[in-house]
């Protein structure tokens, strides 16, 4: 019972987490700003110093990565190569990566990741999913992920990166994606996805106030998390010297 309650409570966390992403990236933060149609009911009002564009439209180049066989020239050091499973929910997780030789990585320059660069989970059950090249991993490569690069001009990675991983985010990924029993959503259509524009300052702000908010939220999920574990692990070894006669039973 303990287990399930903390199972619960964990997808509650989860739940409360994309809503507080929603509204900032759709609303802001400021609750008096002068607001206007959207022209999207689902997203309702958006402030009026805002504006919806499409991605393409707030991005230097959109991309995808390596499709070509890499097998052959996997090195034990070299230029790093990230796959579809190093892109997590905001963050790149570096704990498995696969090098390539240098001499075929310089052939592919047209498909180098920038620092600040957005990843994006291009097939697959995590279709969508996205997170920000961190500078540490700047002129490096991907094995068929969506590579965006933002203009800074208009858009910061770490915003952009926010919307995707929103509910307004996965709409647009429903909305786009092909296929059934493998779904996935190409650079052409990618294109086309819907993005809500504040000024660079206000999207700095809202970042700010966003990485804080998750911060909390998912030390919250860890603690439940670690509780499940703990648990279970309780669990088990409970019945193991319950059935092997190693604890009495009254």
């Amino acid at each position: 019972e303990i287990i399930a309650e903390a199972t619960a409570s964990i997808e509650e966390y989860k739940e409360l987490k994309q809503s507080v992403i929603f509204e900032a990236v759709t609303k802001g933060l400021d609750k008096n700003a002068p607001m206007k149609d959207s022209g999207d009911n689902w997203i309702g009002k958006i402030p009026c110093s805002w504006y919806k564009c499409r991605l393409s439209d707030v991005s230097t180049r959109i991309i995808v990565g390596l499709a070509t066989s890499t097998t052959p020239y996997y090195r034990d050091t070299g230029v790093v190569m990230f796959r579809n499973l190093n892109i997590k929910d905001g963050w790149l997780d570096d704990s498995e990566l696969l090098f390539l030789d240098d001499e075929f990585a310089s052939k592919q320059a047209g498909k180098y990741i920038n620092a600040g660069d957005v990843l994006t989970v291009h097939t697959g059950s995590n279709l969508g999913l996205s997170c920000v090249v961190p500078d540490k991993y700047d002129h490096t490569l991907s094995f068929t992920t969506l590579i965006t690069s933002p203009d800074k001009n208009m858009i910061i990675s770490e915003f952009l990166a926010y919307i995707i991983n929103s509910p307004l985010g996965k709409r647009e990924i429903e909305k786009l994606k092909v296929g059934e029993i493998k779904p996935n959503m190409n650079v052409r259509q990618f294109k086309y996805f819907t993005v809500i524009v504040p000024p660079l300052e206000t999207q700095k702000d809202i970042v700010r106030y966003l990485d804080n908010k998750c911060e909390l939220i998912n030390e919250l999920i860890s603690e439940k998390q670690s509780l499940i574990d703990d648990l279970q692990a309780y669990k088990k070894s409970l019945i193991y010297e319950v059935v092997t006669g190693k604890r009495r039973v009254v």
